[in-house]
Parts: C-alpha cells; structure tokens; sequence
C-alpha cells in the first residue's frame, strides 16, 4: 500500500467519506488519485450506496457530481452503470432537464 500512496489518512478519509473499500480498492483509487471530495459529494447528492468499482468507473467517464445533483433533482435514481451509460453517450444535465 505503501507504494501506492495508501497512506492511513487516506484510508481514514475513504471510511470518513462512507466508503467501505477493500486493500485493492484503495489502491486503485489512489493510483487514480481519485479525490476523497467526490465520495462526500455524491453521497450528498443522494447516493449513499456506490462501492469504490462505482466511483472509479464514474471517474473514468468524467461523470461530474454536478451532474449527479441535476439527476436527483431531476428526480431520477439510477444506478451507477447507467449513469456511466449516460456519460458515455454525452447526455448532459441540460437534455435530461428538458
């Protein structure tokens, strides 16, 4: 872990932020340098339930949290894969406003 950059504060912030994330997820977040604000903004925007898979394939797909505000106002509640379906196809917060 240490190798990755897995520091305990790390994993602190990760279990404070509300994941529950395994040794290897961990690290694969932190090679991504996936930022610890994105758990706590999409667990306030309502998604309570994403495992650290969810928010790495998110990140990928450049799925802001802004946009998942605009899904839940919006009053969708979808699932993490077909968010990323969204994303990838270049629906916006816009189109699914209208």
């Amino acid at each position: 872990m240490a190798i990755s950059g897995v520091s305990l504060e790390f994993a602190r912030g990760a279990q404070d932020a509300g994941l529950h994330a395994s040794t290897k997820q961990l690290i694969d977040l932190r090679i991504m340098a996936f930022p610890l604000d994105y758990i706590r903004a999409a667990r306030q925007a309502g998604y309570q339930n994403f495992s650290a898979q969810d928010y790495i394939d998110l990140s990928i797909h450049g799925v802001h949290t802004g946009f998942l505000r605009d899904l839940k106002a919006y009053g969708y509640n979808l699932n993490p894969r077909d968010i990323v379906e969204l994303a990838i196809h270049g629906v916006s917060s816009e189109f699914i406003g209208d």
